[in-house]
């Protein structure tokens, strides 16, 4: 009888323990992921480039390009005249996804004055959290579809 009480109890631990390493297993490969807009839109092209590590968040480069690779970003006011200025909000959203939850990820909210950027940064963050599943560090290609 005492036989068969440890080998449950020793069956019993193994499964625990097997569970629990499951529980603990990473959803996300650590490692550099990035999109890019296909198209230019208005003379820009959004890219959003993020790092995970330990299914965490570890960086993120969200901006919009022109055609000679400049940063939106990076424009004066005189270049690029929109209230509030890509300055601002750029780094907003930056934050608002380092900030958001990449386990459970759902869209983030839009930035009063800069609501189409939203669609184009939800769209890329769920492709490049699909692609870390899987460890694909390719590339991706975004189009408006």
């Amino acid at each position: 009888m005492r036989k068969l009480i440890l080998l449950t109890f020793v069956v019993t631990a193994l499964f625990s323990c097997n569970k629990d390493k499951k529980a603990n297993e990473l959803i996300y490969i650590n490692g550099t992921y990035k999109a890019i807009e296909a198209e230019y839109n208005y003379g820009w092209k959004a890219y959003l480039h993020i790092d995970i590590s330990e299914d965490e968040l570890t960086s993120i480069s969200f901006d919009y390009l022109d055609e000679s690779g400049n940063k939106k970003s990076e424009t004066t006011e005189e270049e690029y005249p929109m209230d509030p200025h890509p300055s601002i909000w750029l780094p907003q959203y930056e934050s608002n996804l380092m900030n958001a939850d990449i386990i459970n990820f759902s869209d983030i909210d839009a930035i009063s004055g800069a609501t189409h950027t939203v669609v184009t940064i939800n769209k890329m963050m769920k492709v490049l959290l699909e692609a870390a599943k899987t460890g694909d560090t390719s590339e991706k290609i975004i189009s408006e579809e």
